[in-house]
């Protein structure tokens, strides 16, 4: 390698590694402020209200979606011009995607007024309760509203590689929204005042964006997109709309069909079961984001050998990391609810199970989602992810009637399992001849998993901690022996060498 190529390389991982640790330093406040604020909210509101809320996060999720996603196309057309030094373009992109915001913003109000009204027709709560619900709709639906308008300079941030400048900020608005959740469990307020406590959070995590923005990208401003361009990015929108509806079928489904089926208290109870892989699982999707920019750059440059590099080496991590969160999962979740929450918020063993397989598949989902959308594969990928998600939403509601929530969990890890199968072939199609080895490896990478799932499974039929100490002791111990056994057998030796020495070149930096 030339040493101006070695350097734009160690540029590129210099900045992955600053976009990933400020992800990580978010992703841990978050994490920190989930295993405190979380139990204080359930206990708080109770299985049926928590529910409630969880299924009126996930109906909001649709809302969010419904504006043809322009901050998403914005930041991958971004990514993939970061090389160039026309700064008049990159204007003009931001300002088809503010068009497209304020084209679709009126629209996405009357839906939401709408949501709000028909809330009590799906989310069967008591009575007393009916109220409270439509008005955390609605003040759901404004944030999510509020999102869409403060989101542009956070677009900008992440197509630019330049996401890392607000660090330390944005963990800090994610302790601000804990402590104002907490705050309204503890005064009263409900379902209404977490809601408001989410609101805050958004205020402040989009003028932080915005300074930040308007200090480090020299060209940051708007400018009137030609026709052309406009049409384009809106074409592009529109797969990426469809794409993103998709995305939903698939990933904020669940709790609203189980809500619907079997009410929200089993709904508050499936989330709970939950709780503990979706707190740390978004640390580990980000660090995959983190590299989503710097893969961008690769793609424009069209530097197909060291796209396909990075992505052996993400797959090879995620399998690692995921594993060992998974077999923690399956050996102690019942365990850890039981302290942490208590007693009746969980979902069953089967459950558990089906949920850290959905969690790896979903990592690994991501990865490659990324890449297609910095190849610009928009048409394909949002047929391919709406056929699936379509699967995953008609055959978990007749599941979930049928066998309860295993059956919606089977049907959103077959839904994900196959799409994650497809894109690896639209990948590899894409590529032509470099040809990725992500179907070469699996033999050990399925055997040792399987066995320390199935050592994991046992534990969790015979071990019963009485306190957090002897909990947490033994969690350290299996999760750093799975993590050795995973990381010397679990993947090959040119992945493991390869990954080790981008991530000592992170550290050193």
């Amino acid at each position: 390698m030339s040493s101006s190529k070695k350097s734009a390389s160690n540029n590129l991982t210099k900045k992955a590694g600053l976009t990933f640790a400020s992800n990580l330093l978010r992703q841990g406040a978050q994490i920190v402020v989930g295993f405190v604020v979380t139990p204080i909210v359930i206990r708080g509101l109770g299985a049926e209200l928590y529910g409630a809320l969880q299924m009126i996060e996930q109906a909001v999720q649709y809302i969010a979606r419904s504006d043809l996603r322009p901050m998403g196309t914005l930041r991958v057309f971004l990514s993939v011009r970061q090389h160039s030094d026309d700064y008049q373009e990159k204007k003009r992109l931001v300002g088809a995607a503010l068009s497209i915001s304020l084209v679709m913003l009126p629209l996405l109000l009357v839906a939401g007024a709408c949501l709000s009204w028909a809330a009590p027709s799906f989310i069967k709560v008591t009575p007393e309760y009916t109220l409270a619900v439509q008005i955390t709709m609605a003040i759901a639906v404004l944030r999510i509203a509020l999102d869409k308008l403060l989101g542009l300079p956070g677009s900008v941030l992440a197509g630019v590689n330049l996401e890392y400048k607000a660090m330390g900020l944005n963990a800090g608005t994610v302790l601000a929204s804990g402590a104002l959740s907490v705050l309204a469990i503890t005064a009263g307020w409900g379902l209404v005042g977490i809601a408001c406590a989410a609101v805050v959070g958004v205020l402040l995590n989009g003028g932080i964006r915005f300074f930040v923005a308007h200090k480090y990208v020299p060209w940051f401003g708007v400018a009137r997109p030609s026709k052309p361009e406009f049409l384009n990015f809106t074409k592009s929108s529109g797969w990426f709309f469809i794409s993103s509806i998709a995305d939903a079928f698939l990933n904020v489904s669940d709790l609203l069909i189980i809500g619907m089926v079997l009410g929200p208290a089993a709904a508050g109870v499936y989330a709970a079961t939950g709780a503990v892989l979706r707190m740390v699982v978004a640390p580990v999707s980000q660090v995959l984001s983190s590299a989503s920019a710097g893969i961008g750059e690769l793609c424009g440059k069209k530097d197909w050998h060291r796209v396909i590099q990075i992505r052996q080496e993400m797959f090879a991590i995620t399998v690692v990391v995921m594993t060992v969160i998974g077999t923690g999962v399956v050996g102690f979740n019942k365990a850890f609810l039981g302290l942490w929450i208590g007693d009746g918020f969980y979902s069953g063993d089967w459950v558990n199970l089906t949920m850290v397989l959905i969690a790896l598949v979903k990592v690994l989902l991501i990865s490659d989602s990324l890449l297609l959308d910095n190849l610009l594969v928009f048409k394909e990928k949002s047929i391919a992810f709406f056929s699936c998600g379509l699967f995953t939403l008609c055959s978990g509601g007749m599941l979930t009637c049928y066998a309860g929530e295993i059956g919606m969990a089977l049907s959103v890890f077959i839904g994900q399992f196959g799409l994650f199968l497809y894109c690896c072939k639209l990948i590899n199609k894409k590529l032509g001849k470099v040809k990725t080895t992500v179907f070469k490896f699996p033999a050990k990478m399925l055997v040792f998993p399987a066995i320390l799932i199935l050592s994991s499974y046992i534990i969790n039929v015979y071990f019963a901690p009485h306190d957090f100490i002897s909990f947490f002791s033994s969690v350290i111990v299996f999760c750093c022996i799975s993590a050795i056994i995973l990381w010397k057998y679990g993947i090959s030796d040119c992945d493991r060498k390869s990954s080790l020495a981008r991530i000592i070149f992170l550290l050193r930096r």
